[in-house]
């Protein structure tokens, strides 16, 4: 009986997540938080991002390459099965905790803000939403690669089990594989009947597997899609942010402007008034000099 996966995921999920607020929640000294909201630290952690999504794509493409091998197999062990199924699980896992790092990555508190120059504030704004951008759409990409080999293996194998039935004429039942081997046919017919049968369950039991792994997918695809609408509204307000600072900005330059005339209007009135009362002073000691000069 094959075990309910989907279950394992969801479980396995909540476990990162909860170890994921674990970590948040821990202390961190000053120096610590200090290259978290740093630039570099943040491409720091995209580089970091990027060594897994480059393990991610090598697993996606061994898994189709063991798919291509399995398919021309006329029989799957249990070991194959094994193997496929140990991959596709270190896929899905992957998938779960970089589209976490993606997502704490794009809500960290790696921007500055009013201590930082405007403009270099809003050069390094636009290059983290393009970095998370192009991370997402990478992450996006390998999981859609998977997905597709995933449901071509699975087709391909239906295709395969419905021809063999077609051929034999058996079917997976308790009821007609006791007929096949209790209805007369010669020791090589029973023979080749039971391989087939025997193949028919096997990929049975893989194509069971391969669905519940899909449906995996296409949940985590429903997650990035929202991941990827909250990153678009965050996008949306940064840019109104920094909209409303240049405005700030320019309105700031403006009023500097009129003070800044203001300031020179009254120097000059300052400096007329003072030139005034120094012509005064002139005068009034001129003429005092020319009375005291006519009485002597």
């Amino acid at each position: 009986m094959t075990r309910d996966r989907l279950l394992e995921f969801q479980n396995k999920r909540d476990e990162y997540e909860r170890e994921s607020m674990k970590k948040k929640k821990g202390k961190k000294d000053k120096k610590e938080e200090e290259e978290e909201m740093s630039f570099p630290g943040f491409m720091e952690e995209v580089k970091r991002i990027e060594g897994k999504m480059e393990d991610m794509k090598r697993d996606v493409e061994e898994i189709e390459r063991t798919q291509r091998t399995l398919y021309c197999m006329p029989h799957v062990t249990n070991e194959d099965l094994k193997k496929m199924e140990s991959l596709a699980d270190r896929i899905l896992n992957a998938s779960i905790v970089i589209r976490k790092d993606i997502e704490t990555l794009s809500v960290s508190p790696s921007r500055k803000g009013e201590k930082d120059d405007l403009l270099t504030s809003n050069a390094e704004n636009r290059v983290q939403n393009l970095q998370i951008d192009r991370l997402q759409n990478l992450l996006k990409k390998t999981m859609d690669e998977f997905r597709t080999s995933q449901a071509n293996y699975l087709e391909k194998t239906k295709a395969r089990i419905n021809k063999t039935r077609a051929i034999t004429g058996a079917d997976s039942t308790t009821v007609n594989t006791e007929s096949v081997f209790t209805g007369g046919y010669s020791a090589q017919e029973m023979i080749k009947a039971r391989t087939d049968l025997q193949e028919i369950e096997e990929r049975e039991k893989e194509l069971t597997d391969l669905e519940k792994q899909i449906v995996e997918v296409n949940q985590l695809f429903r997650e990035m899609h929202g991941l990827v609408q909250d990153q678009g509204e965050r996008v949306d307000n940064i840019e109104k942010f920094i909209e409303t600072a240049v405005e700030d900005v320019k309105s700031g330059k403006e009023d500097l402007k009129q003070a800044q005339e203001k300031q020179s209007q009254a120097r000059r009135k300052k400096i007329i008034c003072w030139t005034i009362i120094l012509v005064v002073i002139i005068i009034v000691v001129a003429i005092i000099v020319g009375v005291i000069a006519s009485q002597s």
